[in-house]
Order: C-alpha cells, then sequence, then structure tokens
C-alpha cells in the first residue's frame, strides 16, 4: 500500500516511476550511468505476471525531473541511496527484491547497508564497490584514467558515447546494441552525466560491505571493462551474505546484449527461499 499518497506522487513523479505486473511483492530495477529505465525493457515485462515491476529513472537520468539534480547532493553515492530508502518507504516498508546494474546496485548496496529492513535481496549485475586503483587495490581506474574519461566528455558527449559504447559492449558484432546504447548516453545531458561518471568512478563502498546484511547475489560477465577481479573478490570476500552466480556472457551490460540470459538468472534466484 502506497504511503502518504500526496509525498509518494511527487516522489514518484520526480523518478518518472512506474509500478506494473500482478504479483504481491515488489522487484525494483535501477540502471547504471548514463541509461534510464528503458535500458531493462528486454527483462522487466517478463517478471509482470510474478511481481509488482518497479521501474524508474535515477534523478537526472531519463524521464527524472532534471530541476531536481543537486549537484551537492548527488555527488556522492549518498543522494542515490537516500532516494531509493525513500522509494521503498513509500511502497509500503519493504522488504522489496532489487535488480541493480553496475551504479544502481552500488547504490542498492549503500541503501541496504543502512536500511536493511527495507530489502529481501539483492541481485547485483555487474557491480564494482570500488573502480578506482588504490594501494594494493586494483580497482581498473587510475586518477589519470577518470580524469581523461571526464576531459573526453566534457569536449564531446557524442564522440565519448561513440567511445565508451562498444568499449562497454564488448563485442564489435552486437552493432544493434552499441546504437541503442550509444543513444542512451547520447540522451543525457552533458553536465549532469559528467557529474554521475564522477561519482560512480570516485565512489568506494569497501568500508560498507560488511554492513549489508541482506543476501546478495553477484551476476559477473567476462570481459567487463567496469569491473575487475579484484572488485569481485573484494565483494564475495566482504559481503556477509553472498552468492556469486556468473552469467555465462561477455561485456558489462548483459540486459541488452543477452536479456534471455539474464532474465533466467533473475528468475532462478527469485525462485528460492530465503
Amino acid at each position: 500500500m502506497l504511503q502518504q499518497f500526496g509525498p509518494v506522487m511527487s516522489l514518484f513523479k520526480r523518478h518518472a516511476l512506474t509500478i506494473s505486473g500482478a504479483g504481491t511483492r515488489h522487484l525494483i530495477f535501477l540502471h547504471g550511468v548514463g541509461c534510464d529505465q528503458h535500458v531493462w525493457h528486454y527483462i522487466s515485462p517478463r517478471f509482470e505476471r510474478t511481481h509488482r515491476v518497479v521501474l524508474l529513472d535515477l534523478i537526472g537520468s531519463g524521464n527524472s525531473d532534471h530541476a531536481a539534480f543537486e549537484p551537492e547532493r548527488y555527488k556522492t553515492l549518498q543522494g542515490q541511496a537516500d532516494d531509493l530508502i525513500a522509494i521503498c518507504r513509500s511502497l509500503g516498508g519493504g522488504p522489496v527484491d532489487v535488480v541493480g546494474h553496475s551504479l544502481g546496485g552500488m547504490a542498492a548496496l549503500l541503501a541496504a547497508s543502512q536500511a536493511p529492513e527495507l530489502f529481501s535481496r539483492l541481485l547485483l549485475l555487474n557491480v564494482s564497490p570500488c573502480h578506482r586503483n588504490l594501494g594494493n587495490y586494483e580497482g581498473g581506474f587510475s586518477d589519470d584514467d577518470i580524469e581523461g574519461l571526464l576531459a573526453s566528455l566534457r569536449a564531446s558527449l557524442r564522440d565519448w558515447s561513440a567511445h565508451v559504447a562498444p568499449l562497454a559492449i564488448a563485442d564489435d558484432g552486437q552493432t544493434v546494441i552499441i546504437d541503442e546504447l550509444e543513444g542512451y548516453f547520447c540522451s543525457n545531458n552533458s553536465t549532469i552525466l559528467e557529474h554521475q561518471v564522477h561519482c560512480a568512478l570516485m565512489a568506494d563502498l569497501r568500508d560498507d560491505l560488511s554492513k549489508v546484511t541482506v543476501p546478495c547475489v553477484l551476476f559477473h560477465c567476462r570481459n567487463d571493462a567496469f569491473v575487475s577481479q579484484d572488485a569481485r573478490n573484494c565483494l564475495m570476500e566482504a559481503l556477509p551474505n553472498v552468492a556469486s552466480a556468473d552469467i555465462l556472457t561477455s561485456g558489462h551490460f548483459p540486459n541488452l546484449t543477452d536479456p534471455e540470459v539474464v532474465t533466467a538468472a533473475i528468475r532462478f534466484q527469485l525462485s528460492k527461499v530465503i
């Protein structure tokens, strides 16, 4: 049951949030940097017979209220985590199941570390707790790498998108999907996107992982340019209640390149009693 009708409608409008499906349990899909809720369009409808499917745009993305994007609030992942907590409470206080991709999964981890009662389980698709190379930890990106990526985005959103999309898909033969992803990237406000990229790549959740007591399942793929082996190992070692279910496909966006495989993996995990 939705709580406090007026404030809830305002919250839903800010996130362009929709709920569909005939089930009784809420299943929230969270997108990553540069995308919006439509990145789940191959997958989310397949769960409408069993769940109340919740789709939303993170503030600053897609059809969310861009005027609500406050740089200071969203300087770190805390802003996105706070939004997710508010959404879960508006849905009746949970617990909900969450499928989070990349940045969306990072926000879900942080939210679950602070309000575990709202979450039943987290299904984390190609998520890293920290993308930076720090000390002996190889997150995959040096500070120079990050600055270079941000500089190229500032120079040209279109050129940046044309470079990052094939890198993320990791299969030059997937031209239609590369074009789709490039379209998502190019639809962004470049200033907000730069802010989001910086937030994601500079985040470090490693110290928060031990506080995530809800069950987590890690879905990782081969040849993911954005999730290092150290990142995977860190999640497996630090999360108290975690299982790994590697997806036999490549790249950072299996929800676009191999939706049938991802759908089957999610469905199998949701079928488990916890």
